[in-house]
């Protein structure tokens, strides 16, 4: 039996180590409860975005609003999201999306390569359209050092003038979710979270459970 003491020192490094953005194994998620933006922004400079205190899944969430433009959306720069996410183990992405107004053509996961004169890769996400004032959960599963050929096989689109889905991965300038419709759109984005490979999680687990007994055995 593991002594108390050491079992909670090795709950608080694995915390320690899940909670740094820059280790693979963390799943890294947003839910703006905090009554702030956090680094995120909107995906339209015609569109505005602001922190909805309550209504969420479960509190606050970002609504997305625009008279005038056909996108709207949440993107950051921010290294929390950025960066190469094939070195971080990510290989998956799930939010939380609710349309509120509007006639929603699309809604897409998107991923911009090193700057903001670059495009990217994106993949539509799984979801109704049509399903006005309700909260839907979309997930999406993929690996980074896929080649072009075997991303598109996925789903996935290369916008103009974007290097391989691989090389995107390994140097993405933006997280964003973009939704674009027509007419007055307002639409709630909750929960963005990157999600690491789940044999990271375990192989982790292992390595910490391992270094706990050798620790107990001294």
């Amino acid at each position: 039996m593991f002594h108390i003491r050491a079992s909670v020192g090795f709950v608080c490094a694995l915390t320690a180590v899940f909670a740094s953005p820059a280790f693979g194994a963390f799943a890294h998620g947003e839910g703006w409860d905090n009554s702030t933006l956090a680094g995120w922004d909107s995906s339209s400079n015609l569109a505005d975005v602001s922190v909805m205190p309550a209504g969420g899944t479960p509190q606050g969430y970002v609504e997305c609003c625009s008279a005038i433009s056909t996108v709207v959306g949440v993107q950051t720069p921010s290294d929390d999201w950025t960066g190469n996410l094939a070195a971080a183990g990510i290989t998956g992405v799930t939010v939380d999306l609710k349309f509120q107004l509007g006639n929603y053509t699309d809604a897409r996961l998107r991923f911009r390569y090193q700057d903001s004169f670059s495009n990217g890769w994106t993949l539509p996400l799984t979801t109704d359209l049509a399903a006005n004032n309700t909260w839907q959960h979309c997930s999406v599963s993929f690996d980074p050092t896929w080649t072009d050929t075997q991303a598109i096989a996925a789903g996935w689109f290369q916008e103009t003038c974007t290097p391989s889905f691989a090389e995107t991965m390994a140097d993405v300038y933006t997280s964003e979710v973009r939704l674009t419709g027509s007419d007055v759109l307002i639409a709630g984005v909750d929960n963005f979270t990157l999600v690491p490979e789940p044999a990271s999680i375990g192989l982790l687990a292992l390595s910490g459970l391992a270094m706990l007994r050798r620790r107990n055995a001294a």
